[in-house]
């Protein structure tokens, strides 16, 4: 047996040495991801309304986004795509992720509207729930008064 080290291997060999995998870049803090398909057509549905923030962390310790948000109406649009394709969002567990993230919002006096991929199919629907949801502050009376008894 020969010791050979492993330059001397390599030159023996005429083999390369492997090449490092380029390392991801990452995204600058605050920086959002692509919108998805979907995502854009939601974006066009919505033309002319208030613009929503996207990817809107809501929970102070969760690392819970909303697909979209009016954060001043508290108001939160999230879309679900894949419903073909058995998805993330039609299989139990991340359906069961996907509640608790809504109803944790809910407690903390959400809206949440969801949309999936065959909804996102009416667009025209899609736009006038959102019109309906937003309707009080596009009205400019925010919350609807308490009822006087």
């Amino acid at each position: 047996m020969v010791d050979m080290d492993v330059d001397s291997f390599r030159r023996a060999t005429g083999t390369e040495p492997l090449k490092k995998r380029a390392k991801k870049a990452k995204k600058p803090k605050g920086a959002c991801k692509p919108p998805s398909t979907l995502e854009s057509r939601f974006l066009n549905a919505i033309l002319g309304l208030p613009q929503p923030v996207r990817e809107h962390r809501f929970h102070p310790v969760r690392r819970w986004r909303f697909d979209f948000a009016w954060i001043a109406q508290k108001l939160a649009v999230e879309i679900h795509g894949g419903s073909w394709v058995s998805g993330g969002h039609n299989r139990a567990g991340h359906q069961a992720s996907d509640n608790e993230k809504a109803n944790t919002a809910q407690t903390m006096g959400w809206k949440v509207l969801v949309f999936n991929t065959v909804q996102m199919k009416d667009l025209a629907n899609v736009r006038k729930v959102v019109e309906e949801a937003l309707a009080p502050s596009l009205a400019g009376g925010g919350e609807p008064p308490p009822n006087q008894s």
